[in-house]
C-alpha cells in the first residue's frame, strides 16, 4: 500500500478529475500505462536493484557505465524532478483547504510543508511507510464520497453516464495523431508509459521500498498488487470527474466565479451537495492531504538518501550517529526547497500540466539512461553523456517554451444556463479542436504529455547513434551483472556462434594449407622436364 501511494497525490485526487471535467474522459486509458510500467518495475529493473543491495540506484548507473559522472547526472535529475514535483503536490491541496474553508493558499502552503517536513525528517522511512498506509485509506474514502454524493444527486449511474454522455465527456478511444492534441489515445498508452516507468522502474523512492522488504519474491508480490491499486484510483479519478460533469454541465462553477480553477471541483462538490453534513467537507479536504502527505514524505526521504549517498558520503567521514542527524537536516533543507517551489506551480493552468511538463522534461532523458544500461551492451559512457545532453536541451526546450508562449485553452464546452441564481447565460469551450499552430509555434504547443517521451526518445536515438558511430571499436567492456539477463544470454549466444564459425573457418583454412603443402612438391616435379 505505502509503495501504491506514493504516486497518488493531488495530481490523481484533485488534477485528474478536473481534467476530465475539461476534456473528457480518454485519460482512463493511463490505467493501461500504469499497469505496463509496473509489470516492467516487477520483472525487469526490481530485481536488478534488489541483487545489488543499493541503497542509492545511481551506485547501478556508476557500475554499468563505469563513470562517477554519469551516476551525478542520474543523481542531479532526479533532485531536480523530484524537487519540481514536489513543489506541484504541495500546492495541491492549498487550492483544496482554500475552497472548503477560504484559508490563504500561501499559508497552507507553509503550513503543509512544514508539518510533513518535521514528521518525515525526525521519523525516516519508517514514518513514511505507516503514514502512506493511513493516507491511502483516507484517499479512497475520499474517492467513495464524491461518488456516492453525485450519483445520489443524479439519481443512479444510467443518468450521470446519459449526461456526461450528451455533453462528450465519455471518450472511450481517439486515435488522433496530432502531437497537439491534449489528451489521445497515444499520449496516454505511448507517452504516460515512460512517464509512470520513471515513477516506478527509475525512481529512488520506490527503489528504497524494493530494497527494504525482506525477499525479492515479496517485492515482486508487492509490485503486482500495486498494479490494480493504482489502475483502480486512476479509474476512480475519471469517473469522479464524470460525475462532477453530470452534476454541474449546465451550470459550471468555474464561468460562476465561485472557484477560480479546475481544480477545485472536488472539494467544491462535496462542499455544495454535502454542506448539510458536518464533518464531511473536512474529511475531503483530509483525503486531498493525505494524498499529497504521502508523496511529499516519500519525496523527501528518497532525496535525503540520494544526496546523502552520492555527494556527501563519499566527501565526508562521520560516525553513523552524525550521519544520522546530517541526512535529517538534509531532507528537511529540500522541504523548505520544495516550499519555494510550490508557488511557480501555482502560475500553471493545471496541476497536471505542471507536474507533466516540468518534472516530463527532467524524467524523460532520465529512464533512457536506465533503458541504455539494462538492454544495450553496446552503448558506452560518453555516447549516454552525449545522448542525455541533447535530450536535456530538446525537452527543457519545449518545456519552457509551452510555460512561456502557452497554447490557447481549449475545453470541451459549459454553460450557465442552467444557474437559476444567474440573470445571463455564460457559455465557454468548444467541440472543435484548435487550429494547428505555425511556425515555432508548432513546438511549444505540443501536448504537455508528449514532452517526457520526446526526452526519452532523442536520448535513446543520439547515445545509440553515437555508439554506433563513434565507439564502435572501443575494448571497453561491460560486466554482465548489469545488463539485463535475457540481452545477457542472447550475447552469450551470439558469441558462442561467433566462436563456433571462427574454429570452423580456421579449421578449414589449417586443412587448406595443409593440402598446399602436401601437394606443392609434386607440382614442382611434374613441371621439371624429364
Amino acid at each position: 500500500m505505502s509503495i501504491m501511494a506514493s504516486f497518488l497525490s493531488t495530481n490523481a485526487v484533485l488534477g485528474l478529475p478536473s481534467e476530465v471535467f475539461v476534456r473528457g474522459s480518454t485519460l482512463w486509458s493511463g490505467a493501461i500505462s500504469t499497469t505496463l510500467a509496473i509489470l516492467m518495475a516487477a520483472f525487469i529493473f526490481m530485481p536488478m536493484y534488489y541483487k545489488m543491495d543499493i541503497t542509492s540506484i545511481n551506485e547501478y548507473l556508476e557500475k554499468r557505465f563505469m563513470s562517477k559522472a554519469i551516476r551525478n547526472l542520474g543523481s542531479i535529475l532526479f533532485i531536480a524532478q523530484t524537487l519540481f514535483y514536489l513543489g506541484v503536490v504541495l500546492y495541491g491541496p492549498s487550492l483544496a483547504l482554500g475552497s472548503v474553508t477560504g484559508f490563504p493558499v500561501w499559508s497552507s502552503i507553509l503550513l503543509n510543508g512544514i508539518v510533513c517536513t518535521f514528521y518525515t525528517s525526525i521519523g525516516g522511512i519508517k514514518a513514511v511507510v505507516w503514514t502512506d498506509v493511513v493516507q491511502m485509506v483516507l484517499i479512497y474514502v475520499g474517492y467513495v464520497m464524491v461518488i456516492a454524493c453525485g450519483l445520489h444527486h443524479m439519481g443512479g449511474f444510467a443518468n450521470m453516464w446519459r449526461a456526461a454522455d450528451d455533453g462528450g465527456r465519455v471518450i472511450i478511444t481517439n486515435f488522433s495523431v496530432s502531437p497537439h492534441e491534449t489528451y489521445t489515445t497515444w499520449t496516454m498508452l505511448v507517452a504516460w508509459t515512460v512517464t509512470w516507468m520513471g515513477m516506478y522502474c527509475t525512481n529512488q523512492t520506490q527503489a528504497q521500498r524494493y530494497t527494504s522488504i525482506r525477499s525479492m519474491r515479496d517485492a515482486r508480490k508487492a509490485l503486482l498488487l500495486c498494479a490494480p491499486g493504482v489502475a483502480l484510483t486512476i479509474l476512480l479519478s475519471v469517473l469522479s470527474g464524470l460525475i462532477i460533469y453530470a452534476v454541474y454541465k449546465d451550470c459550471d462553477p468555474r464561468l460562476t466565479g465561485d472557484i477560480a480553477k479546475a481544480d477545485q471541483l472536488m472539494p467544491y462538490i462535496v462542499q455544495d451537495l454535502l454542506r448539510d453534513y458536518p464533518g464531511l467537507c473536512g474529511l475531503l479536504a483530509a483525503a486531498v492531504y493525505s494524498s499529497s502527505l504521502s508523496t511529499l514524505s516519500s519525496g523527501y526521504n528518497a532525496l535525503a538518501a540520494v544526496t546523502w549517498e552520492d555527494f556527501v558520503r563519499p566527501r565526508v567521514d562521520i560516525k553513523e550517529a552524525a550521519a544520522l542527524r546530517l541526512t535529517k537536516c538534509i531532507a528537511a533543507a529540500y522541504g523548505v526547497l520544495s516550499i519555494a517551489l510550490a508557488f511557480l506551480a501555482g502560475t500553471m493552468n493545471s496541476i497536471v500540466q505542471a507536474a507533466s511538463s516540468l518534472v516530463g522534461a527532467l524524467s524523460g532523458p532520465l529512464v533512457a539512461i536506465f533503458v541504455l544500461g539494462f538492454f544495450f551492451p553496446c552503448c558506452k559512457k560518453k555516447a549516454v553523456m552525449v545522448g542525455t545532453a541533447v535530450a536535456l536541451v530538446i525537452s527543457v526546450w519545449l518545456a519552457l517554451g509551452s510555460v512561456v508562449y502557452p497554447p490557447k485553452p481549449h475545453a470541451l464546452p459549459t454553460t450557465t444556463a442552467g444557474c437559476l441564481h444567474l440573470n445571463r447565460t455564460i457559455t465557454a469551450g468548444s467541440y472543435e479542436p484548435l487550429a494547428t499552430p505555425r511556425g515555432i509555434f508548432l513546438f511549444y504547443h505540443i501536448s504537455f504529455m508528449w514532452i517526457v517521451f520526446f526526452g526519452f526518445i532523442v536520448d535513446m536515438v543520439v547515445s545509440l547513434a553515437v555508439s554506433v558511430i563513434f565507439e564502435r571499436n572501443d575494448r571497453e567492456t561491460v560486466d554482465p551483472r548489469y545488463i539485463y539477463p535475457m540481452v545477457h544470454r542472447c550475447m552469450r549466444k551470439r558469441e558462442e556462434t561467433n566462436d563456433t564459425n571462427d574454429e570452423g573457418n580456421q579449421s578449414k583454412l589449417s586443412k587448406h594449407q595443409g593440402d598446399e603443402t602436401e601437394l606443392g612438391p609434386v607440382t614442382l616435379q611434374q613441371r621439371q622436364p624429364a
